[in-house]
């Protein structure tokens, strides 16, 4: 009975298995290898047909189930590469029975190390095992670049835009100084041709000196000579001596040269020119015999008129440059 009762005993102690049991765990853990290794294989093969130049340095497995070390050993067998074992369960200080709890952080840490590279090839994480074509990979990059230079397009705008709100603020101030600058402009300008119109009133304001001068050239008036008319005409610049009565032609004719030789700034101030002498008949009883007409030209003021058209033009040509 002792024997049967220890037999029995041991039967039915779930820390004991049998022989079977072992065997199918065995099988079990075998299929479990070959499964990843036909996974793993899987994956290379996706991954070189999406880049025909990739290559596969390192196999790192990754988990804590107890299977990683005889996987590592049948890969490294397999594929003849390096394979190497990270147990992240050790890592984040877990028990090693929850090392299973980890598989997908495992998975996503397999691909996150196999995309750490520059230039490294897209996965569709939906759908890991089958390769994305070139082509898809090119548009959606241009739709990255697309979506870049928009952008880039839409700051430079806006800067461009902002910096255009202030130029035209700027602008629009400097222009309100402007008018106001022109308008002062204008206003000092409309003085000084004022003041230049005088000036020249004042020069062409002549004829009591004229007068004077044309007296103290002539020949003993009243005696040998006598000026029934003096006529001014300012716009032709003239004095008309009219009706200068003498008894001899000799007399008018002293009188123009003494208006000549007249000089100012060693120019000639006066051309005078006799007209025809005409005498009297013998009858008529008059003092003097005979008469002509002298004109003569001012030529200070001659030139003061006929540079006056151009002068104004340069006035009003000076004032067009302010406008109001």
């Amino acid at each position: 009975m002792p024997g049967a009762h220890a037999h029995g005993h041991a039967t039915t102690d779930s820390r004991i298995l049998t022989t079977a049991e072992l065997d199918s765990t065995a099988d079990r853990a075998a299929h479990a290898l070959d499964d990843l290794l036909v996974e793993i294989a899987r994956s290379l093969q996706a991954y070189r047909a999406t880049d025909p130049a990739a290559k596969v340095d390192t196999i790192v497995i990754a988990g804590g189930t107890g299977l990683e070390p005889a996987l590592r050993d049948r890969a490294a067998e397999r594929f003849g590469l390096d394979c190497r074992l990270f147990d992240p369960a050790a890592q984040l200080k877990l028990e090693k029975h929850e090392g299973e709890k980890l598989r997908g952080f495992s998975a996503a840490l397999g691909l996150g190390w196999g995309l750490d590279r520059a230039g490294s090839f897209e996965i569709d994480f939906l759908n890991p095992k089958r390769p994305i074509a070139r082509r898809t990979v090119q548009l959606q990059r241009a739709r990255v670049i697309g979506l870049g230079v928009a952008t880039a397009a839409v700051c430079v705008g806006g800067f461009m835009f902002h910096r255009w709100q202030g130029n035209a603020r700027e602008i629009t101030a400097l222009e309100g100084r402007a008018k106001v600058l022109r308008a002062e402009v204008r206003e000092g300008l409309a003085l000084r041709h004022a003041s230049d119109r005088v000036k020249e009133w004042e020069t062409s304001a002549i004829w009591p000196e004229e007068l004077l001068r044309l007296t103290d050239a002539a020949i003993e008036p009243g005696r040998k000579m006598i000026v029934q008319q003096v006529r001014g005409d300012h716009r032709n610049a003239r004095i008309e001596v009219r009706q200068l009565q003498a008894d001899e032609f000799e007399i008018p004719t002293q009188f123009v040269s003494n208006l000549q030789s007249q000089l100012a700034s060693s120019q000639p101030v006066y051309r005078a020119v006799a007209g025809t002498w005409a005498e009297r008949a013998p009858s008529d009883k008059r003092k003097f015999k005979g008469s002509l007409d002298i004109q003569v030209t001012l030529r200070k003021l001659e030139e003061l008129l006929r540079t006056a058209a151009d002068r104004e033009k340069a006035r009003k040509a000076e004032l067009r440059k302010y406008p109001s």
